[in-house]
């Protein structure tokens, strides 16, 4: 995480055309506001799995959600009952700020190489300071 991140955050108005862009079946992270039952302002991140589908209005109707555009703000019109966005805790009429998604990044398996290589530095240093002993 602290070379490479695993998700970048991305400005809310283009959520249509990331989530067209996006593989089958990916996990998509939403930062959302606004208000709950209670009349207070909730802030959160929601984990969403967008499917497959022609474009990306279809697969965000097919977790659930129904987008409207307002002064290059986006806001949810509609979450449809007991679909993923609404079992994420969308509700609503809440903002969208920002969208969450996954780069490309090198197989973590990479770290071993330069390790390896210390790791025979201190064998070769220490077995020279060996035969020096002797």
């Amino acid at each position: 995480e602290m070379v490479y991140p695993s998700n970048k955050m991305v400005q809310s108005n283009e959520i249509v055309q990331l989530v067209e862009k996006l593989t089958p079946n990916t996990d998509v992270i939403l930062h959302v506001e606004g208000e709950n039952i209670e009349g207070e302002l909730v802030s959160k991140m929601a984990r969403i799995e967008v499917g497959e589908g022609e474009s990306g209005g279809v697969r965000l109707k097919q977790v659930g959600l129904e987008l409207r555009k307002e002064n290059s703000r986006i806001f949810v019109d509609m979450v449809e009952f007991d679909s993923p966005a609404e079992k994420a805790g969308i509700d609503f009429d809440w903002e969208i700020l920002g969208i969450q998604i996954p780069v490309d990044r090198p197989p973590k398996q990479w770290v071993y190489v330069p390790a390896l290589f210390l790791l025979f530095y201190i064998i070769f240093s220490q077995r020279r300071r060996l035969v020096r002993k002797n």
